[in-house]
């Protein structure tokens, strides 16, 4: 699967009926540049990215936000990455709020997307609410409570695993072609974001591996005490592994 930096973009503008047009192009102009400057691809998947922004500064239908909000969802579907997304403003606190906790409530599942773009099982935390429950690696997730995951990022789905600790919540699950529900109860866990090992290669070299698989409160000290456990264990090198993190 091709990489790339997904782009998370939320503003909040106030705007009155005169300015709204006005303010909504620049919100478009906005979202556009955040791809623009962050994206890695900078063939942008072969799409014209300029002459995107032109279009799309021109739509008729950046006359009110959720239209403006509609435009740029299907901008950003140009690029076919499934990475880049668009939260709305309170989408995007209500998020960020849940993913920087290291304390959370869910069902303790590594998600990412298979080369269908479905949202995959990458593993159960071992010994977690889901691994209890059946869960599987590989299994595809399909709807969360009956709502479909297709379209969904994997912040959008991951907020709706979490939930008050002892409720419920329904997965609906693909494994091998045949469908099942599983009903997995949230308990309060620790998430560990970092794990880390070595990989001697021969030649007296050692490589140290780093896998990060969340942002939140922890995140940064725990590479940093992993990149420090590395070096004094006298790796040559490093691999950052940052896949399906949310």
């Amino acid at each position: 699967m091709r990489a790339a930096v997904g782009a998370v973009v939320a503003m909040a503008v106030a705007a009155s009926d005169a300015e709204a047009i006005t303010e909504n192009q620049m919100l478009y102009l906005e979202a556009w540049r955040a791809v623009d400057k962050a994206y890695v691809d900078k063939t942008f998947n072969g799409v014209n990215w300029f002459k995107l922004r032109e279009t799309g500064l021109k739509n008729d239908d950046l006359d009110d936000r959720e239209t403006t909000y509609e435009v740029i969802r299907a901008m950003l579907a140009k690029l076919d990455d499934p990475f880049t997304r668009f939260l709305e403003p309170e989408k995007y606190s209500s998020v960020t709020e849940q993913t920087m906790k290291a304390d959370v409530s869910g069902v303790g599942i590594e998600m990412g997307f298979d080369d269908d773009k479905k949202i995959i099982v990458v593993a159960p935390t071992p010994g977690g609410p889901a691994s209890e429950a059946g869960v599987k690696a590989k299994d595809l997730i399909y709807a969360v409570d009956g709502a479909p995951t297709v379209d969904k990022s994997l912040y959008e789905v991951a907020e709706e695993l979490q939930g008050p600790q002892g409720s419920k919540v329904t997965l609906s699950v693909d494994r091998g072609g045949k469908q099942s529900d599983i009903v997995v109860q949230r308990k309060r866990y620790t998430v560990v974001p970092v794990t880390s090992t070595t990989c001697d290669v021969g030649e007296n070299k050692k490589i140290g591996y780093v896998k990060l698989s969340a942002f939140n409160q922890v995140s940064g000290a725990k590479t940093k005490e992993a990149l420090k456990a590395l070096k004094a264990e006298g790796v040559n090198s490093y691999v950052l592994d940052l896949r399906n993190n949310v």
